[in-house]
C-alpha cells in the first residue's frame, strides 16, 4: 500500500494510467469507503460486489481507512493526499477528500 502526503493533487492529475472508475465516499451520507470501492470494483468486474474474491473486506482496514482520512485531529481536508492499494488488476487511490479512483494496474 503507497502512502503519500505534500503538495495535493487532484485525481484527474494523475496522466500515468487511464481512470476506470472515481466516486466519493460521503461516511456521513451512509456512503462508506468499503461501499464506494467494492461498488467500482464489482462494476469493473462484472461481478456482484458481495461476491468479490477476496473479499474487499479481507483486503484493508477499512475502519482505519476512514479514521485516518477523516479524523486527523484539524480542519479541513485530511493531511494524506492518497492511499493506493491493489486488487486484481486494478489500483484503487482513496484521496484525502474522500474521492476514490480506480486505474488501471502498471
Amino acid at each position: 500500500m503507497k502512502r503519500e502526503s505534500g503538495p495535493s493533487r487532484s485525481p484527474a492529475e494523475r496522466a500515468d494510467r487511464p481512470l476506470r472508475y472515481r466516486s466519493e465516499a460521503d461516511p456521513a451520507g451512509g456512503r462508506s469507503l468499503l461501499r464506494t470501492v467494492s461498488e467500482g470494483l464489482a462494476d469493473l468486474l462484472d461481478e456482484d460486489p458481495a461476491s468479490l474474491e477476496p473479499p474487499l473486506a479481507t483486503v484493508a482496514a477499512w475502519d482505519a481507512l476512514e479514521r485516518l482520512l477523516t479524523e486527523h485531529g484539524g480542519d479541513g481536508p485530511s493531511p494524506i493526499h492518497y492511499i493506493e492499494f491493489e486488487y486484481d488488476r486494478f489500483s484503487v487511490a482513496v484521496y484525502g477528500d474522500g474521492t476514490v479512483c480506480i486505474y488501471d494496474a502498471e
